[in-house]
């Protein structure tokens, strides 16, 4: 029964912490309603890329865990050969879904009947790209972070991280679509 008490105590505040942060990007969105719709190539592609930006943290924040409890007798830091390895990697598959949620959407959107010109299929890579990338370096440093300092505090980083990463990247994709779509 303990065991229960102790897993919902660390987690009922990051799920309500979540919620909100999900809540906010929502609003944000709000903003911008009358400029996705007629921007379908990225109104198609917002569940997939809210969905790919809370994915790879997730990755991210499973990856940091295991290394930690792995290593636990030796000292892990910023400077690790497999933290490096990590960001590299994992930097690479968020180029190559960027890429790929762009062309997919775009697909969709010919498909559709979209005009696509080349100035909406370099509009839509770029918007992916700096959404996805600048996610992944957030939520990078973010589960790196606090994974180090629950790991610390005898916290399982899991329990802690997934739910805040997740919905930082829902907040975050959406904030900064909004965003990008005013500047555009």
């Amino acid at each position: 029964m303990n065991y229960y008490h102790k897993i919902i105590k660390e987690t009922l505040p990051m799920l309500l912490a979540a919620a909100l942060l999900a809540t906010l990007g929502g609003i944000n969105l709000k903003s911008v309603e009358t400029h996705l719709t007629y921007f379908l190539p990225l109104f198609l592609m917002l569940p997939a890329l809210n969905a790919t930006a809370g994915e790879i943290g997730i990755v991210l924040v499973s990856k940091i865990t295991t290394h930690l409890y792995e290593y636990h007798n030796k000292k892990i830091n910023w400077k690790t050969l497999y933290i490096h390895h990590l960001f590299k990697n994992m930097l690479i598959v968020s180029i190559i879904s960027s890429f790929y949620l762009s062309m997919l959407s775009l697909f969709l959107a010919g498909i559709r009947g979209y005009e696509l010109t080349s100035f909406i299929v370099i509009q839509t890579l770029l918007i992916t790209f700096i959404v996805i990338i600048t996610l992944f370096i957030l939520t990078f440093f973010i589960a790196l972070t606090f994974g180090f300092y629950a790991y610390k505090h005898n916290t399982d980083p899991d329990d802690l991280l997934i739910p805040i990463v997740t919905s930082l990247a829902d907040l975050g994709s959406m904030s900064m679509l909004a965003l990008l779509l005013h500047i555009i």
